[in-house]
Order: structure tokens, then sequence, then C-alpha cells
């Protein structure tokens, strides 16, 4: 009486099989497995139950069965569940009209046969109704077709479309997908130019090289009187000439050492008289005069 139970199984299989057969709720490999369990449990049932040789017959006819009808769910059951059939219309249409902001909302896919599902969806953009339509999948090739494409409604006010990014009619979903995630040119962000802080400001400058400027040549006169030299120290540009005037009691001479840049020799200069010197040479000349050399001293320094 138990073995008779073993009898429940391959029967609820096979209302399973004719449910998904009707509402395809899941593809058509399930049905074949179905099937195929099913056949199993009744094979097991009448080996143990009947004599093994006359079995044989009986059990060849239904492998024979199950095997024509899990060919025959082949042609007339689609490959692909209901769900995800809307689920790669909602993907497809998505993409095709990504660009004018409309909603497509997928309410049912239904098998036409032969590997054909025709998905019935309503366009809406805005606030605006545009109504129902549908298009058709082939799941054999993957491709989108119909006569029915969704198209702009001429009811949309003051709008151009831009066919830009639109997805050539007959592409599969998988490559409408990979042109979506990989295949658009990803917008260069445009950034502000950061404000330099004064420390950079600051670096910036010192790095600049400080222009030199050229100097000007002068002329400047020293007077000897009461045997000195005033002023005894002078700074002139290169260039510049230097006057000595004795308005001293007696004569004095100019005359520089060897350490200097150029030698000066001024000869007797009088009183009264004077006597000049123009500077080419940068440094520093230090002369005195020969007379009187431990008290007569001076310096001129050319930069």
């Amino acid at each position: 009486m138990k073995k008779v139970y073993l009898l429940v199984i391959p029967t609820a299989l096979a209302i399973a099989v004719a449910v998904n057969s009707v509402y395809w709720f899941l593809p058509y490999i399930w049905d074949a497995i179905g099937l195929g369990l099913a056949g199993a449990v009744v094979a097991v049932y009448l080996l143990t139950t009947m004599n093994k040789a006359k079995v044989r017959p009986y059990l060849a006819a239904l492998i024979v069965v199950a095997l024509l009808a899990a060919g025959g769910l082949r042609l007339i059951a689609p490959s692909l569940a209901r769900s995800e059939v809307e689920s790669i219309a909602r993907s497809y249409l998505s993409g095709y009209y990504s660009s004018d902001r409309s909603r497509e909302n997928v309410t049912s896919a239904e098998y036409q046969g032969r590997g054909t599902w025709k998905v019935n969806y309503f366009r809406s953009q805005g606030s605006m109704s545009q109504g129902w339509s549908y298009i058709e999948f082939d799941e054999r090739t993957g491709k989108f077709g119909g006569p029915n494409r969704p198209t702009f409604s001429s009811a949309t006010p003051t709008r151009t479309a831009t066919p830009t990014a639109q997805p050539t009619p007959g592409k599969t979903w998988q490559e409408i997908r990979a042109e979506r995630l990989g295949g658009q040119a990803v917008p260069t962000p445009t950034t502000t130019a950061r404000k330099k802080t004064y420390e950079e400001l600051k670096a910036e400058r010192m790095a600049q090289p400080i222009p030199t400027p050229t100097p000007t040549p002068s002329s400047v006169t020293v007077t000897v009187r009461s045997y000195e030299f005033s002023p005894s120290e002078i700074r002139v540009p290169i260039g510049s000439t230097v006057t000595w005037f004795n308005e001293d009691s007696t004569s004095h001479y100019i005359l520089t050492g060897l350490s200097s840049p150029a030698s000066l020799v001024s000869g007797e200069i009088r009183i009264g008289q004077s006597w000049k010197y123009t500077f080419v040479q940068r440094g520093t000349y230090r002369y005195y005069c020969n007379l009187h050399p431990g008290v007569l001293q001076g310096s001129v320094i050319v930069y």
C-alpha cells in the first residue's frame, strides 16, 4: 500500500509541469526535469510492484513518451521565464528612452510560440500619458522588434528630441546594456582653480630673479684741507669721475697701492688746483699722498 503513495509524486510533478506550461513561471528546462523525475518515480514503482520481465516494455514506452514530451516542450515552451523577459524589456526600454526622460511601465509578457514574446507596456512622459503599446522579443536571437516600436507622441509640446545615444534597432539587450555601462563618454568635471596661499605666493616671488639695476655714473668731489681728504671714503658706480681739489696750504699727490685694480698717479696738485680720474674697473682703490703718507689717506669703492 505504501508503494501506491509513490504515484503521488509523479502526479504532483505532472500538475506542476502543466501549470508552468500555461503561465511560464520557470524556463522550459524545468518542465523537462519534472517529466524526467516523474518518469523515474513511475519506473521505480513498476519495478517494485510487477515482474521485471513484464515491466520492461512498459518502461521502454514510458521513456519514449518522456523524451517526446520533452522535445515537444522545447518547441512550444519558452526558454525564459516570464519575469526574466519582463526584466529584459524594462532594461531595453529604459536604455532606448534614456534621453527623453520618459517612463515605460512593463505590465505583462505573453508567449506567442516559437520563441517569440509579446511585451505589453504603458508609456508616459512627465504627467502626460501616451497610451498602451507593445514590442516583440525573440528569445532565440535576443533581439527586440515588431511593427509597434515606441516613438515620440505628437502631443509633446515645444520640445525637440535629441537622437543622441539611442541604440540601433535590432541590437540585443546584452549589447544595449554594454553600451550604456561602458560605451558612453564620461563628462569631464569642471574644476575651479585653487587660490594660492600666502606662503606659495611668497615662495614664487623669492624664486624669481631680482633685477639688478644698472648704476648711473656720477661726479664726486673730494676736498683736501688741513691735511685731510673730505670725505675720506666714497662709494661710486663704475664710470664715475672723482675730482680732488686742493684747498690746503701746500701741494699734494694722489697715489694708489699695489692692491688697487688700477694705478692712480696724479702728479703735483698745487694750492687751488685739482685733478680728476674716471674709474672704469670695479674694486676698492686705497690712495694716499706720497708727501704725507701717514696723514693723508683715503679710499674709493667702485661698484
